[in-house]
């Protein structure tokens, strides 16, 4: 009996350890996949999606000073066609894309501080796909419209201003190197540590969902970044 469960317990060990070894090897590589990902630019009259969603959402964006920058896709954790508008403030950029069958709209800050920070605010998850790190502020409400989006993002711009001193920059990078440096910090700080497997799962499936619907003035309340 005893022999035979210890049969069992190295058969159920050496599973666990196949797994593991098969989920970190999975998780490498999608890492790696999203380090190696480009904002590319498309042409908007191209691609039928991309104009449906200019076609939508147009009229919002110019009757807010917005203007019509290009549609970009890249494959970060999943291809995304994205809608770009340019905003009045500096560095500043109105996005509306799918995620999982949803449209989302996102309004992506670069800020002008020591570290060159980023602020993203959408109304779905997707900022949250990867654990935030310094330099990389991030919100989401989900069910909200573009008008309450602006408003939030707006009032998050103020609050980091006013406890980090980081401001709208004064137009110094792209769309394109917005999006990719926050993703290249997102990825350097989960590999810089270790456990770098178990961090991500854990961060999937659970931890991620402590950031949903909190302002960045609450999650700095809660201690979640300082």
């Amino acid at each position: 009996m005893l022999i035979q469960f210890s049969i069992l317990s190295g058969v159920v060990a050496f599973g666990a350890l196949l797994v593991f070894l098969v989920t970190a090897k999975a998780v490498a590589r999608r890492l790696e996949r999203i380090r190696r990902a480009l904002v590319q630019q498309v042409g908007r009259r191209e691609s039928p999606a991309a104009e449906l969603l200019y076609q939508k959402h147009s009229l919002w964006a110019q009757s807010r000073q917005m203007e019509f920058l290009a549609a970009f896709r890249y494959e970060m954790l999943m291809p995304k066609l994205v809608v770009v508008w340019k905003c009045p403030q500096p560095d500043s950029f109105f996005c509306v894309y799918e995620e999982r069958g949803k449209q989302c709209f996102e309004f992506i800050s670069g800020l002008d501080d020591e570290r060159a920070s980023i602020l993203r605010t959408a109304s779905c998850l997707d900022p949250f796909a990867l654990p935030p790190t310094v330099g990389v502020y991030a919100q989401s409400f989900s069910s909200t419209s573009p008008e309450d989006l602006r408003r939030r993002h707006s009032e998050a711009l103020g609050y980091l201003a006013k406890t980090k001193r980081a401001r709208s920059d004064q137009d110094r990078r792209q769309f394109s190197e917005l999006v990719e440096d926050a993703v290249q910090r997102q990825i350097r700080s989960i590999r810089a540590k270790y456990f770098t497997t178990f961090r991500y799962l854990w961060w999937s499936a659970i931890a991620s969902s402590r950031w949903g619907n909190k302002t960045v003035a609450q999650q700095h309340r809660e201690g979640l970044w300082q």
